[in-house]
């Protein structure tokens, strides 16, 4: 549901930027704008590394000709999404925290 809610903000986002020109806001909107986009960049990469390394792990006849990459790839993928969890929480707070305040990006 929380995917639902970031699509929602960020098309409300995206559709009302034109009205908080000239305003402490308009920063604001175009940081989330770009959190958004980075947020699901390395979202997909993290999850997207997954079946990749799982695949050539669990294959049975060794055609994986980089081993080593398949390991690199699950490591990726099992650090990356706990860590940008986290960085997602924080931008989250950080910004709420400025909006609060009415402090400019």
């Amino acid at each position: 549901m929380n995917g639902i809610t970031a699509i929602i903000g960020v098309i409300i986002t995206l559709v009302k930027r034109k009205d908080v020109v000239e305003t402490i806001w308009y920063g604001h909107f175009e940081n989330l704008i770009v959190f958004f986009f980075v947020t699901l960049a390395i979202f997909l990469a993290g999850l997207l590394s997954w079946p990749l390394a799982l695949s050539a792990l669990l294959a049975n006849d060794f055609a994986w000709p980089f081993p080593a990459l398949a390991s690199l790839s699950l490591l990726f993928g099992l650090l990356i999404i706990p860590i940008f969890a986290i960085w997602y929480l924080y931008r989250i707070i950080r910004g709420l925290l400025r909006a609060i305040n009415e402090r400019a990006y």
